[in-house]
């Protein structure tokens, strides 16, 4: 950080944020509207105020990141699972947490814990990879679980100082470059659970229930693997993400002064103009010449074209 300018970390920042929201929600095949975007930034932006964890924090945080359609009060009283249906009547069940009557009791085993390990000596890294990945395996609400689980990651980096103030790392975006590296992580657990949940019935109507004693089958998990796949996240935000955005803003405010000093143009069309170079590989195309820039010569825009050699 101390090689850049600091308004340049600045705005930085202010675009990992929203690429963070962003890469949380495509880890889900799903796609925000505006609204929802500007929540779950924000709630980013402010992880370091939310304070100690209880029940009705999390329930607060599952409220601001789902659509309120589907949010909860409190913890779930129904039987939710992971699942898909490839036929007509062809149920896929690959995940089935707690059962309702103990999510309750884990939660506040987990509550306890992390707080524990916040005053302890346990690295931030590896509090954080248990406050996360134990969440998510309870999945203790309706919908958002996922989402909740990698604010979770923030929050406690953040929490316990690790993560300097107004920084982000961009988990979210690590993880959506190598998709099934997430999903093998996940599996490390569920699929030694699925092995020995054998007991459930599912209605037509998607209603489940789980005949046999789990509890304990989510207590007492080896968390060595998800802490080093946390770190490995970190260290690649570290010496990629936050590197390469940092590179590409600096070489954008260069490459806007060179085209300045071609032709004056507003910075409105300089952006423009960058946008569409970068868009066609490099050259702008006759179409967008025509539609926005036909004011400019055939050797304005070569000099422009060549100013123009930063990468994503």
């Amino acid at each position: 950080m101390a090689q850049f300018d600091p308004r340049l970390i600045e705005r930085a920042m202010r675009y990992l944020y929203t690429k963070e929201t962003i890469c949380s929600w495509e880890i889900e095949r799903e796609k925000p509207d505006k609204a929802r975007l500007a929540r779950f930034t924000a709630l980013l932006q402010k992880a370091d105020g939310v304070g100690p964890l209880s029940q009705e924090t999390l329930v607060a945080l599952q409220k601001e990141i789902v659509d309120p359609r589907f949010a909860l009060q409190t913890y779930r009283d129904f039987q939710n699972y992971v699942g898909e249906e490839p036929a007509l009547g062809q149920l896929i069940v690959h995940y089935i947490p707690p059962k309702p009557e103990d999510v309750l009791f884990l939660m506040d085993e987990l509550v306890t814990c992390y707080e524990r390990m916040v005053t302890s000596a346990v690295h931030p890294a590896v509090a954080a990879a248990i406050l996360a990945f134990q969440f998510v395996f309870i999945h203790p609400f309706w919908g958002g679980n996922g989402r909740t689980h990698r604010f979770l990651i923030h929050y406690a980096l953040r929490r316990a100082g690790f993560t300097p103030p107004g920084i982000v790392f961009p988990v979210s975006a690590t993880i959506l470059r190598e998709p099934r590296k997430y999903d093998i992580i996940l599996e490390l657990f569920s699929k030694p659970l699925m092995e020995l949940i054998t007991d459930y019935h599912v209605e037509t109507s998607g209603k489940m229930e789980v005949m046999q004693q789990t509890r304990e089958l989510y207590q007492f998990l080896d968390y060595t693997p998800y802490s080093e796949y946390l770190f490995e996240c970190i260290e690649r935000t570290i010496t990629t993400d936050f590197r390469s955005e940092l590179q590409f803003l600096q070489d954008y405010d260069a490459a806007k002064e060179q085209i300045k000093e071609i032709v004056d143009m507003p910075d409105q069309q300089i952006d423009l103009f960058i946008r569409c170079i970068r868009q066609n590989g490099g050259k702008l195309s006759s179409r967008k010449r025509q539609q926005y820039f036909s004011m400019l010569s055939d050797d304005e825009i070569t000099q422009m074209e060549q100013k123009i050699a930063f990468h994503d």
